[in-house]
Order: C-alpha cells, then sequence, then structure tokens
C-alpha cells in the first residue's frame, strides 16, 4: 500500500520513478517513465538492461544488497540509454 500510494503521489507530481516487488520480481513504472522510455520493463533485469554501462555496476550492487537484505531500496541517480542513444 505504501509503495503504490508512493508512485501515485511521483506520478501526480510528473516525476518518473520505478518499484521494484522483489518477491515477485515485478516493476512497475510512472506513466513518465513510460512515456520518456517508450518501454515498460517487467523486471529488475530489464530495468538494469536500460542503466549506462559505467552507471550498472553500482545499480547491480545496490540491487543485491536488497536481495541479501542489507538495504530496503535501491537510491540512485543514474544514466539510462534511451533506444535512440541519447542519455
Amino acid at each position: 500500500r505504501e509503495r503504490d500510494e508512493h508512485l501515485r503521489l511521483m506520478a501526480a507530481a510528473g516525476m518518473g520513478i520505478w518499484s521494484w516487488d522483489v518477491a515477485a520480481d515485478r516493476v512497475e513504472w510512472t506513466t513518465g517513465l513510460k512515456q520518456i522510455f517508450a518501454a515498460e520493463p517487467n523486471a529488475i533485469a530489464d530495468v538494469l538492461a536500460l542503466v549506462h554501462p559505467e552507471d550498472r555496476a553500482d545499480i547491480a550492487r545496490q540491487v543485491e544488497e536488497v536481495l541479501g537484505g542489507a538495504r530496503t531500496r535501491v537510491e540512485a541517480v543514474y544514466r539510462y540509454v534511451r533506444a535512440d542513444g541519447r542519455l
């Protein structure tokens, strides 16, 4: 419920954010992110594939920490690579 409310507030503010249900490995993006990337990743691997290669190791490390219980969320500023190659 908290995740859904957070996504709703971010979407209402026009912010792009994604949420990951670890147990189900289900990823949800706000409408803004879907429009920016013309994509809708369904699993964490889909998200990681869009992260700039130079930033991917940090995000992957945080994902592993979430899976290992060392943290509860991935929080980082990182670059995505769009389908047209732009960051």
